[in-house]
């Protein structure tokens, strides 16, 4: 197991906002060496959340294919609690990964914070 002394701390922050929690990854590659404390960071701020979930993969340049399985069951985990979770892959190269994967279709992804939040909007048809 890979510890925070081995590989240092994960670059991550979570903002709270009343209906959403926004995972930020800034740790520029989510490789063997993180891949601990980024399923340690997605146990406890995302597979937990009570909120809709944006994970935002801000700074991240690569992903490996661990880590993107555990992008795929934070997915599963918020839909079977019935939240909703969108992806932000802002770098083409990440974004790559879940279409070639074929993530892109069990997983909503969004380029950015905004498109994200759109993504998360209650629906026209639900608007009186």
């Amino acid at each position: 197991m890979i510890d925070e002394e081995s590989s240092g701390p994960l670059e991550a922050e979570v903002e709270d906002e009343p209906s959403v929690r926004i995972a930020i990854v800034h740790e520029p590659q989510l490789d063997h060496g993180k891949v601990d404390l980024f399923k340690a960071f997605l146990e406890k701020e995302v597979f937990q959340s009570t909120k809709d979930v944006i994970l935002h993969l801000a700074g991240v340049d690569y992903v490996n294919s661990i880590a993107l399985g555990l992008i795929s069951l934070a997915a599963v985990m918020c839909d079977k609690n019935g939240i909703r979770m969108v992806v932000v892959c802002a770098r083409e190269e990440v974004l790559k990964l879940f279409v070639i994967s074929g993530l892109y279709k069990a997983i909503k992804i969004a380029n950015s914070l905004e498109s994200a939040r759109l993504k998360l909007a209650p629906e026209a048809s639900q608007v009186p």
